[in-house]
């Protein structure tokens, strides 16, 4: 589509000022509003990818509300009751004003159009504007359970977990120069013993993911190993910090987890 792309990594840090906008200091130590990434892609019409979406504050989730109803629109009271409505909204009421109070058509400091309409400013969302969201389940730790309502407002399609055959294309593709296609297969194994294992230590509480398959394959390109014998130390040592170190304090209260001696036991 050629169309302008962002994505935001959402989390339980996630502050307004980063998704929305806020006041921040400038070189002379006076503050001005800068804008966040949801308004930057409004007004481009870019397309942004909110990933990890149900682990974002509530009051982060909750701005998206507005937007995302038949009549889609934002209020940012955070900017001088700024707000934007859907271009068709937008070009009905310049059109009107265009004709009966032209001056209520005014620029901002950066040139960017707006009307003025009882105070407010209002914004024209670019048309090509579309917003996407990612999640993975609410039994995964840290994560929110929308509701209903709100996922009513999302066209959800769920998409199944990567078979082994998947993740080891992937990593075929991405570190086919770093490993042999055995040993990419053997490490895909050892991931998927560790996703199984981790769901019996905690319930079903803790996962690991392809994150977790590819920051161990990153770590084991950026370590030095100089020959065979060396990178499959750094298989075992890379693969202990990724997926051993998260759970390695329940061996001492369930002498079933011992992930360290499991990873030990299968490399």
């Amino acid at each position: 589509t050629q169309n302008g792309f962002r994505r935001f990594n959402l989390s339980g840090q996630t502050e307004k000022i980063d998704f929305i906008g806020g006041y921040q200091p400038g070189e002379d130590g006076a503050f001005r509003w800068h804008e966040g990434i949801l308004i930057e892609a409004l007004s481009e019409g870019q397309w942004i990818v909110l990933d990890e979406i149900n682990l974002a504050p509530a009051q982060i989730v909750e701005r998206l509300n507005s937007l995302l109803d038949d009549d889609g629109f934002l209020v940012v009271t955070e900017h001088v009751n700024e707000k934007w409505v859907k271009a068709k909204e937008y070009d009905r009421r310049r059109e009107e004003l265009s004709k009966n109070n032209p001056a209520a058509i005014k620029q901002d400091d950066t040139e960017r159009e707006y009307i003025s309409i009882d105070e407010a400013k209002i914004y024209r969302i670019h048309p090509n504007f579309r917003l996407f969201a990612t999640m993975n389940p609410a039994e995964y730790a840290g994560r929110q359970i929308f509701s209903p309502a709100l996922m009513n407002r999302f066209r959800v399609k769920w998409i199944d977990e990567l078979t082994q055959d998947d993740m080891t294309q992937i990593l075929q593709e991405r570190y086919f120069d770093i490993m042999s296609e055995e040993l990419l297969k053997t490490c895909v194994n050892i991931h998927t013993q560790m996703q199984n294992k981790a769901k019996e230590c905690q319930d079903g509480k803790t996962y690991y993911t392809i994150r977790h398959l590819l920051r161990w394959m990153e770590r084991i390109k950026a370590s030095s190993y100089k020959d065979s014998k060396d990178l499959e130390q750094a298989i075992a040592l890379e693969a202990k910090e990724v997926y051993g170190d998260g759970l390695s304090s329940l061996s001492e209260q369930d002498p079933h987890v011992g992930l360290k001696i499991f990873l030990d036991n299968l490399l």
